[in-house]
């Protein structure tokens, strides 16, 4: 029998802040929360079955998407990491919240910088809503609620 989803994380609202940001945003999507564990064969000796040990651990990329406005706290961001030396990492947290906008998940990362930033496409005869995304590369991500 398949286990009940429990109401409360059928939400899909996401806050996000970093070091430096005005204030915690309200944000369209996050994806990429997550890492992978690489493995490694040992060596063998003799005709024994393959052996695998746990190897370097990697953190996948955060892609984050909101309504495009005028807080440049991300393209100006950006801005400071293309310079040849990346000297500005951050650490910043995402919340998964509720339907009553209360924080029920959240994820710590450190060590992180911005590696695309991207605004929507222009278009004349659209009305939709701009929207700014951004990938951002880390070093670590940690499930802290």
């Amino acid at each position: 029998m398949a286990a009940a989803i429990d109401a409360k994380y059928t939400s899909n609202q996401f806050t996000v802040t970093f070091d430096g940001m005005p204030e915690e945003t309200l944000v369209q999507s996050v994806t990429g929360i997550g890492w992978e564990l690489e493995t490694a064969e040992e060596a063998q000796t003799g005709m024994g079955a393959k052996r695998f040990r746990p190897g370097r651990l990697n953190y996948n990329d955060i892609s984050i998407e909101r309504l495009y406005g005028t807080d440049r706290f991300f393209s100006d961001w950006m801005a400071l990491n293309a310079s040849p030396v990346l000297t500005d990492r951050k650490s910043g947290q995402i919340n998964l919240l509720d339907r009553a906008g209360e924080v029920i998940g959240t994820w710590e990362i450190r060590g992180a910088f911005i590696s695309k930033w991207s605004i929507s496409d222009q278009d004349s005869g659209s009305d939709d809503v701009m929207k700014e995304s951004v990938e951002i590369a880390i070093e670590e991500l940690v499930r802290t609620a």
